[in-house]
């Protein structure tokens, strides 16, 4: 649930970071990148937790074998 709402900040902080980059008169050109990190950083998490969840269910798998 959390990386729902944390996705949707980074999607709104990323939009808002590319509108401050590409308007017209616009001094700073960075802007878009704290958007950026927090989208790699949700990205980062979920597929540690998916791949921590695929080996429980191999090691769960294996379990059941045994029995």
């Amino acid at each position: 649930m959390y990386q729902i709402l944390l996705s949707i900040a980074a999607l709104i902080s990323l939009a808002l970071g590319l509108y401050q980059t590409f308007r017209p008169g616009s001094t700073s050109k960075l802007e878009w990148i704290e958007g950026a990190a927090i989208l790699t950083a949700v990205a980062i998490v979920m597929i540690a937790q998916s791949v921590n969840d695929y080996q429980k269910e191999l090691q769960f798998a294996k379990l059941n074998q045994k029995v």
